[in-house]
């Protein structure tokens, strides 16, 4: 998340992480983007730029994917991270609601919601069943945005967009 990118939620993020942090000491705190914040949360880690298979061991070895996103077009990493069967706390924005469910494949908050977001992160953290379960709930979303399927659906929109309106 770019400090120059508000909507990404990069300061509400930092806060969770600090509270987590808090509540969690022992909890390890990976963030990861183009460059690292100005300000590091307490306990956290930076990874510059992972690899697209490092992103990948990235997301199915951390227990949940913190996403405070103020705004998003679609809002990819949330899928990314359900699709390796990691829990993802995230906020209600841009796609998020049409590939995943609230508290059956990913944890939902209102955008800015930052105790919301830490109440989240850490009821996953301490709840390991449920943690465990949304992360098989989140694979089988995220099976129905495979690239085959999606790009299926795609083909068939446009078939029917060429074949002009369905006649009465």
């Amino acid at each position: 998340m770019a400090p120059s990118l508000p909507h990404k939620g990069l300061d509400d993020g930092l806060e969770v992480l600090e509270r987590v942090h808090r509540a969690a000491p022992e909890e390890p705190l990976r963030l990861f983007g183009p460059r690292p914040p100005e300000r590091m949360p307490a306990g956290a880690t930076f990874v510059s730029r992972p690899s697209d298979e490092a992103l990948r061991e990235l997301y199915r070895t951390s227990r949940v994917l913190l996403f405070p996103s103020r705004y998003e077009g679609f809002g990819l990493p949330p899928l990314e991270a359900m699709a390796t069967g990691c829990a993802v706390v995230t906020t209600r924005v841009g796609a998020i609601p049409d590939f995943s469910r609230d508290r059956v494949s990913a944890w939902w908050v209102d955008p800015g919601d930052v105790a919301g977001l830490t109440a989240g992160v850490l009821h996953l953290l301490a709840d390991e069943g449920e943690r465990l379960a949304m992360g098989r709930a989140a694979v089988e979303a995220a099976r129905q945005w495979d690239w085959p399927i999606v790009t299926g659906r795609l083909e068939a929109t446009l078939r029917v967009i060429l074949e002009g309106p369905v006649p009465l």
